[in-house]
């Protein structure tokens, strides 16, 4: 199998997980899983590993990736499945994570950059991969994703201070048990202006 970045470069096996075997690119380290190779994993992972560890209350907006999670790769060309030839398809990972992982649409395969690995399984994404291919995933994080940059618009018009203020009551409001008399207080008393 030739590498997906590299096409003329064949990929060499390698052992990402015990019991997961990839093909590696050796120049840039990117990673093909092989669908029925990850499914063999997958069923030998407790459930525990197998669904997303982050609560909502932990989710990080798509737009606030921290540096080492992963290259971002939204810019990068269509890659070609090194079994059947035919286009990746490229999804976006979100919950904290600002980059995308390809599946081949013909052999559900999927490549991943160098890094990418880590960062999912850092995030607890690694055993439940799969998921991400799925039409209720994307779906939640293009609505983070637009709930984000209408948030990063909102802040943008008051100062750090102010945000922070505002985002510290926010977060202790969550947990009031009276937060909608709470709100309805402020809107009463302050929302006239």
């Amino acid at each position: 199998m030739k590498s997906p970045l590299h096409p003329e470069t064949e990929l060499v096996e390698f052992e990402l997980e015990p019991g997961l075997t990839s093909w590696q690119c050796p120049i840039s380290k990117g990673h093909w899983i092989q669908a029925p190779a990850y499914w063999q994993w997958h069923s030998t992972q407790p459930t525990s590993h197998t669904h997303s560890t982050v609560s909502k209350h932990e989710y990080q907006p798509v737009r606030e990736a921290r540096a080492g999670d992963g290259p971002h790769n939204g810019n990068r060309p269509a890659l070609l499945c090194p079994e059947s030839h035919c286009l990746l398809v490229r999804y976006r990972v979100g919950e904290g994570l600002s980059f995308y992982v390809d599946r081949s649409p013909s052999t559900g395969g999927i490549w991943l950059d160098p890094g990418e690995w880590e960062a999912l399984k850092k995030h607890g994404l690694h055993a439940s991969l799969h998921m991400i291919f799925s039409s209720s995933y994307q779906r939640k994080v293009s609505i983070q994703e637009a709930e984000d940059s209408m948030n990063a618009r909102f802040f943008s018009e008051m100062s750090r201070m102010d945000a922070d203020r505002l985002k510290s009551f926010a977060e202790w409001l969550v947990d009031q048990p009276n937060k909608r008399r709470i709100v309805a207080w402020l809107h009463e008393h302050i929302g006239n202006e």
